[in-house]
């Protein structure tokens, strides 16, 4: 059997090994790079059952859009001349479930234009395939752990009692080329979201945070009149992942 058969016919055995409950990850992906790094970052996720399905989603066959529908999670793969396919992204993201999550692999040329595109579409996120198989399934396992962590049930209230904690909501300001003012509009845009409220004592109705990605040029702390202490490039620099 060859290496792509043997993907294809690949059932982790978690579920029989611990009586845990699986999710079915459906991974449709022709190329053997990208389908074996999804199958080894998946192989590391006891949570799911993989199966993969060889095919372009412009020929699905019927048993791949069958199992999309029960899929927990789709993984699948882009090519030049279905990036631009809108018809055939929406018909499989139409045969998903309630609950399923879509994952583009894709190009590393690939605008961010498009990628804002797909992502109207209803794909979660987009996964740049990288110069080598380690290098994409390191941002293919922080892409899962990031789209599933969103998909994930509200945390439950804290002890003592309170309002019921809720993921926060991220919006992204960037911009074609430097000077068009995409910090004066983020820094304007995070006081206007924290909405404050009281007739005398102004309280924020919301928590929000300010960051700049800008390493180099970055200067919305000059905005606020905050001091830079270097800690993004400090960040930038180490090679160990940031906590919490």
């Amino acid at each position: 059997m060859t290496m792509q058969g043997k993907i294809a016919d690949m059932k982790l055995t978690t579920e029989q090994a611990t009586g845990a409950p699986q999710n079915l990850a459906l991974s449709i992906c022709r190329r053997p790079i990208v389908s074996e790094t999804v199958s080894r970052v998946l192989g590391r996720m006891p949570a799911f059952a993989l199966r993969n399905a060889p095919e372009s989603i412009a020929a699905l066959s019927t048993e791949t859009e069958a199992r999309i529908g029960e899929a927990a999670l789709v993984v699948f793969e882009l090519d030049a001349a279905t990036v631009a396919d809108s018809d055939a992204i929406l018909r499989l993201v139409e045969h998903g479930g309630a609950k399923t999550r879509f994952l583009a692999v894709t190009g590393d040329d690939l605008p961010l234009s498009q990628a804002r595109a797909l992502m109207k579409l209803g794909i979660d996120d987009v996964v740049p395939t990288g110069e080598d198989a380690d290098e994409l399934a390191e941002t293919l396992s922080g892409a899962l752990r990031e789209v599933l962590t969103a998909a994930a049930p509200p945390a439950p209230v804290a002890k003592g009692g309170g309002a019921p904690r809720r993921a926060g909501t991220v919006i992204a300001v960037t911009r074609g080329r430097g000077g068009l003012g995409a910090t004066t509009i983020a820094v304007n845009l995070a006081d206007m979201l924290l909405e404050p409220h009281g007739l005398l004592v102004k309280a924020n109705t919301h928590t929000v945070a300010l960051v700049d990605l800008d390493i180099q040029f970055g200067n919305a702390g000059t905005y606020l009149d905050l001091e830079d202490n270097g800690a993004m490039v400090e960040i930038a620099r180490s090679p160990n992942v940031p906590d919490r």
